[in-house]
């Protein structure tokens, strides 16, 4: 598949993530909102929609729709799209990698616990 082609499928099939409910897709969706306004988008939530509006000062460039562990984007404009995107998928590789890291931290501290059995020799 080429670029392109990616990115077709992308915005046809959505991206899994990582969010177990409506509560974790809440949380996802508002701190994706976050994100990108501090890179720079101009971006307004609508709840009812679970849906994410990016502009420019002219038009909306994508709408980014989280739903069922799910993200969604729906260009709206080629002008500004590309940035968006990329935005969008640094964001969700950036909260993966953290996610992953959590997990291996976890799985670490669940290596080192010591057992009663292994101090009464003390």
């Amino acid at each position: 598949m080429n670029v392109k082609e990616e990115i077709q499928n992308v915005i046809k099939n959505g991206i899994a993530i990582d969010t177990n409910n409506d509560r974790e897709d809440d949380e996802y969706r508002q701190e994706m909102l976050e994100f990108l306004i501090r890179k720079g988008s101009f971006c307004i939530m609508l709840e009812e929609e679970k849906t994410i509006v990016v502009s420019s000062n002219i038009e909306d460039i994508a709408d980014i729709i989280i739903f069922k562990s799910s993200v969604f984007i729906n260009p709206l404009s080629a002008d500004g799209f590309f940035k968006v995107f990329m935005d969008m998928l640094e964001f969700i590789a950036k909260n993966s990698a953290e996610q992953l890291a959590k997990e291996k931290i976890e799985e670490e501290r669940n290596k080192i616990t010591i057992k009663d059995e292994d101090l009464e020799w003390l």
